[in-house]
């Protein structure tokens, strides 16, 4: 699954989640909220980003068991000529093999929202 994430293969990445979803991405920026369902999360990672804007994932570890899954990333977006790198945790639970909740926690959730706003 990471490998499809880092190359926007959201078709595979897809088939990991369930039905029901909910992914949660704190803070206060436009980036925020909690999406329910496939097709919200879907919408929620695949929107057009702004003009200017480039991310770049980096996966630093992995952790897991058959409940529970976390990577630790670092994550690098530049807008316009801002950069922001950050290193996050992305902590998802699974039942029956799928994923169905996933919380994203910022290294820096200040800078992040300050970033995006």
């Amino acid at each position: 699954m990471t490998e499809a994430f880092l190359k926007g293969d959201a078709a595979t990445v897809q088939d990991y989640w369930a039905e029901d979803i909910v992914w949660y991405f704190p803070g206060r920026s436009g980036l925020a909220g909690v999406f329910r369902g496939k097709a919200a999360v879907l919408r929620h990672l695949s929107q057009p980003p702004r003009s200017g804007v480039s991310m770049k994932l980096a996966p630093r570890a992995f952790f897991g068991d058959e409940q529970y899954g976390a990577v630790s990333y670092e994550i690098t977006s530049t807008l316009n000529s801002k950069t922001l790198t950050e290193t996050r945790v992305m902590v998802c639970k699974i039942v029956n093999e799928k994923i169905v909740e996933t919380r994203i926690y910022p290294g820096d959730q200040y800078a992040l929202d300050d970033f995006w706003s």
